[in-house]
């Protein structure tokens, strides 16, 4: 292009790719005493790939290339047609260059999201911190290639220090504790990004931990700050056994890991602090069996299910009622945690004091509670209930219920089942519902069995344990007389059954009327019978 005459050759390959037609130039010889003279024809043709150049074609031809009868024009359309050919061409190299790049990206891509995936789902399997921390370090290590992780997290005073680690000696944890903004770990907490060192021991050879890992043969150390809103609260660190250039792919990998952990240790946390609440109150909800009631023999249990359930609404109680009566409540409040936790104990303390001022009517004492929780609309929950009044007095058990699994009233020497059926709307959905009762008489040695509905939804593969694997269960109990043994007998072998673990709450009550019951009915009826005669 240098023999071009007239315009800069910038501007003349700038008309060609512009226009996306063919520019010609004739040249003249540099000097007009120029034997081989450069004298010519200059064609510029763009190099066209659908309908945007990609660039110029640039052929220069000296006079003595073309015979006196060719065609300037047929030279042009070859020339054209090789510049669509050469335009596709380079498009696809280019295409294909950008397609291996895009390639080794996406597989990057994928490495990085299938790590990712492979760590989450594992620290967010449970809510136990301690747990989550020891998975944190040992999978971190994994997915990193590193021989060591350790999980660095904020105590009270400020201090950076490990509380789990995997390949390291908890002999040496105290050697990595820092503040924030001290090497390295606290550098990377005080900045919120990662902090890599090639060789821990060359970089920071006054730090404690870097003798320490001179002395075990550990080099590349990178750290990378666990972040819950604005705040760090630790950091993931993992060394590596040889000096290490940590890449962007790896702390991107190791960062992402941490945005999830961080996550994950908060909600740990949260859930630890809630369930000790809950722990503690539900404690008090469920309190003991009496001391004394003649008559009857009690007997009560409550299981927690599995870890993230540990705290549901199920619950029993026995009331105390004027006239020697006994009140025997069981009840499965909906939802988990400290709010079920609280549902709880607002349902057992509003029955206690319904039931006390009507002490002859558990229908009535449910119709109550029902408007009482219907008129806390905010809280939107419900309860199932079933409610019985024993009255030595009589000798009889009336009871009703409020959308409970029925009770069993157990007698002749266990021979004998009958189930407590009538029912109604679970208290808490609508006001004005009314619930009835039904009265049976009690004999001595008959049981009284409440439960709820987490110990026959018990499941063995795609079968439940029912209500008729209960009564196996009873039945096959028949000569146990010991309500406290009865129950504890019933939930160990409902743990059998249930060989993938129980999937709620679980409460049994049972209530057993013993030799003492007779004698009451006995004395409460002469007693009457006296005060009838004097009067």
């Amino acid at each position: 292009t240098s023999v071009v005459s007239g315009s800069p050759p910038e501007e003349w390959h700038k008309i060609a790719w512009t226009t996306h037609r063919i520019r010609a130039l004739h040249s003249a010889p540099r000097q007009a005493d120029d034997s081989s003279s450069d004298a010519g024809l200059v064609i510029g043709s763009p190099l066209i790939a659908g309908d945007r150049s990609v660039g110029v074609l640039v052929v220069r031809f000296a006079e003595e290339d073309f015979a006196e009868d060719d065609s300037q024009w047929q030279l042009f359309e070859l020339l054209r047609a090789f510049g669509s050919y050469a335009a596709v061409a380079l498009q696809n190299a280019r295409s294909f260059a950008r397609t291996e790049d895009y390639s080794r990206s996406l597989a990057a891509w994928l490495d990085e999201l299938s790590a990712l995936r492979y760590v989450t789902e594992a620290i967010t399997a449970s809510l136990d911190l301690r747990e989550i921390l020891q998975t944190l370090a040992r999978l971190s290590c994994d997915v990193m290639k590193a021989h060591a992780c350790a999980i660095m997290m904020m105590d009270n005073s400020g201090q950076l220090t490990i509380s789990e680690a995997h390949n390291i000696s908890s002999q040496v944890w105290d050697l990595c504790a820092c503040r924030i903004g001290e090497p390295v770990s606290g550098i990377a907490a005080a900045e919120k990004r990662p902090i890599p060192c090639r060789d821990m021991p060359a970089d920071y050879p006054d730090l404690k931990i870097a003798r320490y890992a001179r002395d075990h043969g550990l080099h590349g150390f990178l750290s990378v700050p666990l972040i819950s809103g604005r705040e760090a609260i630790g950091t993931i660190d993992v060394w590596m056994e040889e000096p290490c250039d940590f890449t962007a792919y790896q702390m991107d990998l190791l960062s992402s890991i941490a945005a999830h952990a961080a996550m994950a240790i908060q909600n740990a946390r949260l859930f630890g602090k809630e369930y000790r609440i809950a722990e503690t109150l539900q404690s008090v909800i469920l309190g003991g069996i009496p001391e004394n009631h003649a008559g009857l023999e009690l007997g009560c249990k409550y299981a927690p299910a599995l870890d993230e359930a540990r705290v549901g609404g199920d619950f029993y109680d026995f009331v105390p009622l004027p006239g020697g009566k006994l009140g025997v409540v069981i009840a499965d409040v909906s939802g988990k945690g400290l709010e079920a936790a609280m549902h709880t104990a607002m349902c057992k303390y509003m029955l206690r004091g319904f039931a006390y001022h009507m002490p002859d009517s558990p229908g009535r004492v449910l119709e109550m509670v029902n408007d009482a929780l219907c008129g806390y609309s905010s809280f939107r929950f419900y309860v199932t209930m079933l409610y019985c009044v024993i009255d030595p007095a009589v000798g009889s058990l009336k009871c009703a219920n409020a959308g409970h699994p029925p009770a069993i009233l157990i007698s002749d020497s266990g021979q004998r089942q009958v189930l407590l059926y009538q029912t109604g709307m679970p208290v808490g959905f609508e006001t004005g519902k009314s619930y009835q009762e039904k009265t049976v008489r009690l004999s001595v040695e008959d049981m009284l069995i409440l439960y709820t509905d987490g110990l026959i939804e018990a499941r063995r593969g795609t079968e439940t344990l029912g209500i008729e694997g209960l009564q196996e269960m009873l039945f096959s109990a028949a000569e146990e007389q010991d309500p406290q043994a009865l129950v504890e007998r019933i939930y160990s072998e409902t743990l059998q059954y249930a060989k993938d673990g129980v999937r709620d709450d679980m409460a049994i009550v049972a209530v057993r009327v013993d030799e003492g019951f007779e004698r009451v009915e006995r004395v409460e009826r002469v007693e009457v019978q006296g005060r009838d005669s004097n009067f």
